[in-house]
């Protein structure tokens, strides 16, 4: 029986066998777009074994679309942290990047729009902030928009950047004058953007290489997303405070607790995400549309 009949008989629950390793991503878009066809409106979630099945998954969708198979296909990932719980070590800036990314776009997307989201056991498993904490987190850049560099400086501070005196990886801001450097990850890679100011109005934005330094090209729009889910700011650091004082007690002679109190970044802060946001944090399937 050709493939395609096979598709359009499968019902709610199904179990497909002896399938080549290259022909796993065609058959799940495959299955995926054909409910889609029958306008089934919600998200579809891929779970793979580890995160190098996941990259493999992506590889291959990514060869499909090449030839024209499944143009409009929407595919995020969602990867899990690279470290082991509650480790005073902070999972890899681009990794923060790639989860904050996934979940902005599917908070903030046309009521028509649909995705996959390709995750790995660790990464469905892990919990994240709530949905209502998405809400206004980004800030929208445009050539001859008034802001001033003061602006963006404290944007880009309570939103998980760190200054730096070179901008070369995901998650560093540099300023020299009426100059600011930023550092995104963008589909996999990093993208540097130059935010020259005159005055308080945005002269130029301009995509430069993080090695290099040197500027290419110009772009008229920008949109800043934080670095993580963890907001460090104002509002979070009070409620870190007060959860952990709960929690633990009087800590003023912990390190940890004085720096993150304070809106100091900290290693391993991560671990503490629960301490910072007052609604309860969930999984990645929460934030689908079903």
């Amino acid at each position: 029986m050709d493939y395609k009949i096979q598709l359009n008989h499968i019902r709610e629950n199904c179990c497909l066998t002896k399938i080549p390793n290259d022909a796993n991503a065609f058959l799940v878009l495959s299955v995926i777009n054909n409910l889609w066809q029958k306008d089934k409106a919600s998200d579809s979630l891929i779970i793979l074994e580890n995160d190098v099945e996941v990259s493999r998954f992506i590889e291959q969708v990514n060869f499909f679309k090449t030839i024209n198979q499944f143009d409009d296909i929407k595919l995020l990932t969602f990867p899990a942290w690279d470290c082991n719980p509650l480790d005073f070590i902070s999972p890899k800036p681009s990794i923060l990047s790639a989860r904050i990314n996934c979940l902005y776009k599917l908070a903030n997307r046309d009521k028509n729009s649909k995705f996959i989201v390709a995750v790995s056991v660790n990464s469905m498993l892990q919990k994240t902030i709530n949905q209502s904490e998405l809400n206004n987190i980004g800030l929208y850049l445009k050539i001859g928009k008034k802001i001033s560099i003061q602006q963006l400086v404290n944007f880009l501070m309570d939103s998980g950047y760190e200054r730096q005196a070179s901008a070369n990886n995901v998650g560093d801001f540099a300023l020299r004058g009426g100059i600011v450097d930023i550092i995104l990850q963008e589909a996999g890679d990093l993208s540097g953007y130059r935010i020259d100011f005159f005055g308080e109005e945005i002269d130029s934005i301009k995509l430069f290489d993080p090695i290099t330094q040197i500027t290419n090209s110009e772009v008229k729009t920008l949109q800043i997303l934080p670095a993580s889910e963890l907001l460090l700011n104002k509002r979070t650091a009070e409620i870190f405070k007060n959860k952990y004082r709960e929690l633990f007690g009087n800590s003023t002679d912990n390190q940890l607790y004085n720096a993150l109190s304070q809106g100091r970044q900290y290693h391993g802060m991560e671990h503490f995400l629960p301490l910072f946001y007052n609604s309860n944090l969930v999984n990645i399937i929460e934030h689908l549309k079903q």
